[in-house]
């Protein structure tokens, strides 16, 4: 069989439109892969400085806890329980976060630990007296 010149000129078209619409599924699926990397990288920073937060916050809340410990002020123990609410506040917003992003590993581990609510549990009372009880003194 004999190409013709328009039979030669309209296989090289044809074969140079199919390597167009090659290059254009494959760019297509690059691009999409590398959106679903950009979502997924910002929801894991966004995921380590809800973390970071919560590890401040729990420092912060312990080292008040201390401090009414020590001191068994009034001043301190408001500061203590306003902070413990911000970390069950801080867990709220993880269970909500790893439900969005279906983490049930993650969302298992944040239904597991609950902060308790002020006045509820632990050795802490809303007097000095109550602390005393727990077998805590203050120091002097």
């Amino acid at each position: 069989m004999k190409f013709t010149f328009r039979i030669k000129i309209n296989l090289a078209l044809g074969a140079g439109l199919a390597l167009l619409l090659l290059i254009g599924m494959s760019s297509y699926t690059t691009i999409n892969a590398l959106l679903g990397d950009a979502r997924t990288e910002s929801d894991s920073q966004e995921t380590v400085l809800l973390l970071e937060r919560m590890v401040s916050q729990l420092k912060a809340t312990e080292s008040w806890q201390r401090k009414y410990l020590i001191t068994a002020d009034t001043d301190d123990l408001r500061a203590y329980q306003a902070a413990r609410i911000g970390v069950n506040n801080t867990l709220s917003e993880a269970r909500a976060a790893c439900r969005h992003h279906r983490r049930a590993k993650a969302f298992a581990l944040a239904e597991e630990f609950h902060y308790p609510s002020p006045g509820k549990h632990g050795p802490i009372r809303n007097n000095p007296a109550g602390i005393r009880a727990a077998g805590r003194y203050r120091a002097r």
